[in-house]
């Protein structure tokens, strides 16, 4: 008799009092277990059908053995932690021995999320139980999953790929393991070979539409190249065995030039003069020219509307399927741990006519020029230009060159967004804010040249900033750094920052735009310069010849310090004192046998104290001064 999941023998979960079970299919299910308890060496196991009857009997010693047989999740094998009557069991192996075959019963669900139970349970770990499962009807999609218990699946091959639509029929054995890390139900059994035929020849379809669609195409000798169409082979490599080289397709008229062509450079259509284009060489060795009216004439191989390259041949072109985080071509631009290394970048390959992406240590794109042997002008490794021409009526944004760089965690190397390395193989010319030494040569590091636009414009409005360090939700912990080794050393002095007569750094007081500060220089002539020179505990002000003007020294322990105000009409300057003391005093030290010396003060003269015009005898008061450490007074009187 068959032997019956106590579930179906009781009528259910839960288990529904009105239902009488049959005493057979009791008796039937019970014998299984006792022979299931002895045949797998269960004989000194304590038997639960749930856990949860299990946990709710602790009376056991620690270290004994239990086994869950009827809990779909929680069945396995199980010890005791801690004395009897107290404690907990922990699983130790989440399935049966014995029961390494599981049957998969389908519950629900549909063709390709299939919802089934298993009995006994379905281990989530990798290759330790087969199971097997009749499917319940034919998949119409490649992602196909199946549900166990609460526990979902996807549905791999054998050869570890998703099954092709309808490899998986209405009845057929789906026999598998678990598999990789938990997540896959992978096969044993093979998908229905019709539709692997099926598959295959539609791959083989798209592979010859893909073929007969390609810009590039290939050519055994001129005869093949001209029987090809143009429309689909822009671009043509010729095998021939005398020469292998490019050809390009020409719309134009090219009739003349065939008809006086005696290097086999152009080849048109079979049956036409060239009046209909033609194929024209583009050659495996530079022409030396670079327009196409030189002579000879430079080969230029036109590429319509996009390109894309490298790895950017993913990308498949078309606008919708590109989220601005996604970036189809760069498979090595997401983690092991899925995180997308290039977020927000996807508009980047969905926007641009040229898109060339690379791996790593590779270069995406590289440009470079050189003067030798050219004329007067110049050369330009990599040029970008941008106009902003959509008028006032609409806000558009254009940048010339725009940068993205982004370090992740863990990374240890320098991430640059700009790096230009500047070298001067030659003699020294100096720059400066008012231009380069005569005689040319000048070399520099970046130069933003600050105009208005063409002349043909006639615009001459200042641009608003020259430069901009903002903040794109991040902040900068330092804004410019000049390495110790960059600068030139002139002896005394390196310089960092040049700006011309009248400049200044200023400082704003708030977001009202409110100038709050500013240091400017109105010097015209290094005969009256003055500069700002900080020294090891001093601050000095001297002039351009270094002569020293005045000293502001640092005490290190300092609390008191001289302060100075202007005054108002009618009142003279300040030169106070003020500190943390109550009644700081000050200060004045003469070198030597120095003295204080008092300029344009006006001093009366008189006859003998208490005379007529004499000053009074008796003073008015008398200001305490301090002499050589001691307080002395000095008399005043009434004028």
């Amino acid at each position: 008799m068959t032997v019956l999941p106590p579930k179906t023998i009781y009528g259910g979960s839960p288990y529904r009092d009105d239902h009488d079970p049959n005493k057979l299919e009791i008796v039937t299910f019970l014998d299984w277990v006792v022979s299931m308890v002895t045949a797998m060496g269960y004989a000194n196991y304590q038997p639960f059908e749930t856990k949860a009857l299990m946990d709710g009997d602790l009376d056991h010693d620690a270290k004994t053995l239990a086994v869950v047989y009827d809990d779909a999740g929680n069945e396995g094998i199980y010890i005791k932690i801690g004395a009897s009557g107290s404690g907990s069991w922990s699983r130790i192996l989440d399935f049966l021995p014995g029961s390494q075959f599981v049957a998969l019963t389908v519950t629900g669900g549909t063709v390709n999320a299939i919802e089934a139970t298993a009995s006994p349970g379905l281990s989530a770990a990798d290759g330790v139980q087969k199971a097997l499962l009749f499917a319940p009807g034919t998949n119409t999609s490649t992602t196909v999953t199946v549900e166990v218990d609460g526990v979902t699946y996807r549905v791999k091959t054998a050869s570890g790929i998703d099954p092709v639509v309808g490899g998986i029929v209405t009845g057929m054995p789906l026999e598998g393991v678990v598999a990789n890390g938990g997540t896959w139900f992978r096969l044993t059994s093979d998908q229905a070979s019709a539709a692997i035929q099926a598959a295959a020849e539609a791959a083989a379809a798209d592979a010859e539409a893909a073929a007969a669609s390609i810009l590039y195409k290939t050519a055994a000798d001129r005869t093949a190249l001209a029987a090809l169409t143009p429309a689909s082979a822009a671009i043509v490599h010729l095998n021939e065995a005398s020469e292998e080289n490019w050809w390009i397709w020409r719309s134009d008229d090219l009739s003349a030039e065939v008809a006086g062509d005696t290097s086999d450079r152009y080849v048109p259509l079979t049956g036409d003069d060239g009046s209909g284009g033609a194929y024209v060489m583009a050659g495996a060795v530079q022409t030396g020219s670079f327009f196409k009216t030189d002579t000879p004439a430079a080969r230029i191989i036109p590429i319509a509307d996009r390109l894309m390259g490298g790895d950017s041949v993913a990308y498949d072109g078309t606008q919708g399927a590109l989220a601005e985080g996604s970036y189809q071509s760069l498979t090595t631009g997401i983690a092991a741990d899925s995180t997308a290394r290039l977020p927000g970048l996807g508009w980047i390959e969905r926007n641009a006519g040229f898109s060339w992406a690379v791996g790593h240590g590779q270069i995406a794109v590289a440009g470079y020029a050189h003067t030798l042997g050219g004329t007067a002008g110049a050369s330009i490794g990599v040029s970008a230009a941008v106009s902003n021409d959509t008028g006032a009526a609409t806000t558009a944004n254009a940048w010339a060159r725009y940068g993205d760089a982004q370090r992740w965690p863990g990374s240890l190397g320098t991430t640059w967004g700009d790096e230009l390395n500047i070298s001067n193989h030659g003699s020294t010319v100096d720059d400066s804010a008012y231009g380069a030494d005569a005689g040319g040569g000048v070399t520099r590091g970046l130069d933003l040249a600050i105009g208005g636009g063409s002349a043909a414009m006639g615009l001459s409005n200042p641009v608003s900033a020259g430069y901009r360090l903002g903040s794109n939700g991040g902040t900068a912990r330092k804004g410019f750094i000049f390495s110790s080794t960059a600068l030139y050393d002139y002896g005394d002095y390196k310089i960092a920052i040049e700006m011309g007569a009248r400049a200044r750094l200023q400082w704003l007081a708030n977001a009202s735009k409110t100038l709050g500060a500013y240091i400017q220089s109105d010097v015209n002539s290094a005969s009256v310069g003055m500069g700002l020179v900080f020294r090891n505990n001093s601050t000095v002000f001297e002039g351009i010849g270094g002569e020293e003007a005045f000293h502001v020294n640092r005490t290190g322990s300092a609390v008191n310090y001289l302060y100075v105000s202007g005054g108002a009409a009618g009142n003279g300057p300040t030169l106070g004192v003020e500190g943390s003391d109550t009644n700081p005093d000050m200060r004045i030290v003469f070198k030597g046998t120095g003295t204080l010396n008092l300029v344009n003060i006006a001093t009366a003269t008189g006859a003998s104290a208490g005379g007529g015009s004499a000053l009074p005898a008796a003073p008015v008061g008398y200001m305490t001064v301090k002499i050589a450490g001691s307080n002395r007074k000095i008399p005043y009187y009434n004028t």
